[in-house]
């Protein structure tokens, strides 16, 4: 992951521009808070559901991850629907500035529509 953001960062700065740059800088830290949250549920959820496989509690395990995935979906539908409704303010709130402004709202919005997948 941190490679293909570094391989990103590269060719966005050599190609697309140094604005462009800096909007990727400005929205990173949220996606990767999202992404943070994401995997504290998918660790802990697996865990959770693997300690009860471990002690034969199968449909206990079964509905940890259950739980899980559902969590996971839930937020990643809200983080989606936030991120299309409300870029533009999300831009602001990360300190972006009339030159980066259109760019962090694209790259904002772009990156909200994989949320689900990411």
């Amino acid at each position: 992951m941190t490679s293909a953001q570094i391989i990103d960062r590269i060719f966005v700065g050599r190609f697309v521009g140094p604005n462009a740059l800096a909007a990727i800088s400005l929205a990173m830290p949220i996606i990767m808070v999202l992404f943070g949250i994401g995997m504290m549920i998918a660790v802990g959820g697996a865990t959770l559901a693997n300690i009860k496989r471990g002690e034969g509690n199968i449909s206990e395990s079964n509905n940890y991850y259950s739980i899980t995935v559902s969590l996971i979906a839930i937020i990643s539908f809200i983080s989606t629907v936030i991120f299309l409704l409300f870029s533009k303010n999300i831009a602001s709130i990360l300190g972006a500035d009339a030159s980066t402004h259109a760019d962090v709202v694209t790259y904002s919005f772009i990156s909200g529509l994989f949320f689900s997948l990411f």
